[in-house]
């Protein structure tokens, strides 16, 4: 997986830092992400997730891209 696997209803955040040196994350093994489109961190972009332990996924709650 993409992210090692949370425990039902936790959230995660995660935020860019850099313009330069971005991460990518793509929807499928062990995500579930809006429209099934991929997100590339920013600086200041963010990410939410929440695990749903019936699916074994982080599902996208929102993102935003600054």
């Amino acid at each position: 997986p993409q992210i090692v696997a949370g425990t039902n209803g936790q959230m995660l955040v995660i935020m860019g830092t850099s313009d330069t040196n971005t991460v990518r994350f793509d929807d499928g093994t062990g995500l579930v992400l809006a429209g099934g489109v991929s997100f590339t961190t920013g600086n200041g972009d963010t990410l939410t997730l929440i695990y749903d332990a019936t699916l074994a996924a982080w599902v996208e709650v929102s993102r935003s891209n600054n």
